[in-house]
């Protein structure tokens, strides 16, 4: 039977928080929605404490699969998901109970294909909490195209491509067929949100948070991690450009903007290379960087000056 709304929250090693979103979840879902728990491999009471929830809730959709990261388990997700609208959720973080109610509510009265929401960022480590578009960075309250919202945000130089923040038709989705790479885990929804605002004629903006998204510190990644984060940035990054090329030839005036977006998220590779300790793999990343030219690709697409002195800055502490 066709369903009102599909979330779809992949979940990994996440006992610590799962109970809060869960409970979070179901207060914010309807009778008439479905949602489709993907558990991606986890090791920890992941498992265990998604089962006790779907034997208490028939709406609960539980799907296992063996680790295949977090872009294949919402793909798994998106291919069984029968509602009208569709939303995607981290396990870690939680929502308002009318969060859901409110962006559907928007998206019907608009006929819209993507409603586009603030949100909340939720500092774990001191417990405040900030909105993630200012009130000078909300977008118009109208309906615009999705290539208009693309250039507005980049305009105002603020584009978050978080899916959560998003509602979906799952018609125009399926329309579309886009999916999560997962060779960009970490980086996976830059590039489904240019995709998808590309392609969508109709979008709205709603500007009360209604989700909070879990800041945690401390965590300790591996060398290994932060290379295949590296990695996705690259692949973003270029795939980004490549996807826009059309839309930058009619719209010539968007095009530094849009440089200048790249750029600026293309610099958290050399951050990102700075946190690798072993200096073997950090030499085999920088070389890997250079045979790709993407410091040559970096400073082609930087809007000024001072743009590319930071780019040749941050490359030369990222050796030291």
């Amino acid at each position: 039977m066709k369903k009102r709304l599909s979330v779809v929250v992949p979940v990994f090693n996440v006992e610590q928080y799962l109970p809060k979103f869960l409970n979070a979840l179901i207060e914010a879902t309807s009778l008439d929605d479905e949602l489709i728990l993907v558990n991606d491999g986890s090791t920890d009471r992941s498992l265990g404490i998604l089962n006790g929830y779907a034997d208490s809730d028939s709406r609960i959709r539980l799907v296992n699969q063996p680790n295949a990261g977090v872009s294949e388990a919402r793909n798994q997700g998106l291919r069984l998901a029968n509602g009208t609208w569709v939303a995607f959720a981290d396990p870690d973080d939680w929502m308002d109970g009318n969060h859901y109610n409110r962006l559907i509510g928007l998206a019907e009265s608009a006929n819209a294909q993507m409603i586009m929401s603030n949100a909340f960022y939720f500092f774990e480590r001191t417990g405040s909490q900030a909105p993630i578009y200012s009130e000078e960075q909300c977008l118009p309250q109208t309906t615009m195209s999705g290539k208009e919202v693309l250039s507005y945000c980049l305009e105002k130089n603020h584009l978050p491509h978080m899916v959560w923040m998003h509602l979906y038709q799952r018609t125009f989705l399926s329309s579309l067929g886009p999916s999560f790479l997962p060779v960009t885990d970490g980086n996976e929804d830059v590039l489904w949100t240019f995709k998808v605002l590309l392609s969508a004629d109709r979008v709205c903006f709603a500007k009360e948070p209604g989700y909070y998204y879990r800041v945690i510190s401390g965590r300790i990644r591996s060398d290994s991690y932060w290379k295949h984060k590296i990695e996705a940035a690259v692949i973003n990054a270029k795939e980004v450009v490549a996807l826009t090329t059309d839309f930058l030839n009619k719209s010539p005036e968007v095009r530094s903007k849009l440089n200048h977006h790249v750029v600026d998220g293309a610099l958290s590779i050399f951050h990102h290379l700075k946190k690798v300790k072993d200096p073997v793999i950090r030499k085999e990343i920088n070389e890997h960087l250079l045979k790709q030219n993407f410091l040559w690709f970096l400073l082609a697409r930087a809007a000024s000056w001072v743009q590319r002195k930071r780019i040749i800055k941050y490359w030369i502490r990222a050796l030291l």
